[in-house]
């Protein structure tokens, strides 16, 4: 089983209809965080729309699951990019 850590960075925050306080209402007690380890075990702080989640799901998983979760409570499909955090650039 492997365990991955995706960074969610959400496009252009600005104009969706939700802003990060309903963002962080509705992903933080799903799992998300807004502060991970780098590669090298560093705490980082993310930026303003951009949360972390770890997980045993594919990429292609985690997307739909935060699809479902968006839709479920918000009542939108944001579009988002899906980072790996080894990919992702702090």
């Amino acid at each position: 089983m492997n365990i991955n850590t995706y960074i969610i960075t959400f496009n252009d925050i600005s104009n969706l209809p939700v802003k990060t306080a309903v963002l962080d209402a509705v992903l933080l007690p799903e799992g998300f965080s807004k502060i991970i380890a780098d590669s090298y075990g560093i705490p980082r702080q993310l930026p303003l729309g951009s949360y972390a989640v770890i997980n045993t799901m594919s990429k292609s998983g985690t997307e739909r699951m935060i699809k479902f979760v968006c839709s479920k409570n918000l009542s939108i499909e944001p579009e988002f990019k899906t980072t790996l955090r080894d990919d992702y650039i702090f």
